[in-house]
């Protein structure tokens, strides 16, 4: 989502807040979501004076001391957006399999 802002619009649009795999990635989401919103930046710098969770921070100081660079970024966020899809479907099956036991 930091690679650019048609690739954090894409994400927004195509995954909710549920469909983050942990509780730390969806906090995240739900800022970048609404700072998005809000037609803020994502800047890691910016986010940082955003929160006051700890974990967050620390979080987006690592990412932004090694950043992962893409030779397409759209192509990237379309291959993560569909493995996350992938996985939260596989997470409901496994709940539900739960359920009827």
């Amino acid at each position: 989502m930091l690679s650019g802002k048609n690739v954090a619009q894409s994400i927004r649009t195509q995954v909710t807040l549920e469909e983050y795999s942990t509780l730390l990635f969806r906090q995240i989401a739900e800022i970048f979501y609404i700072r998005m919103a809000q037609e803020q930046p994502l800047k890691i710098d910016q986010i940082l004076d955003y929160t006051d969770n700890m974990e967050i921070k620390s979080f987006l100081t690592q990412t932004g001391l090694s950043p992962i660079l893409f030779d397409d970024p759209e192509k990237a966020a379309t291959d993560c957006i569909a493995e996350m899809k992938k996985a939260h479907v596989e997470t409901k099956i496994k709940e539900l399999k739960k359920q009827r036991m």
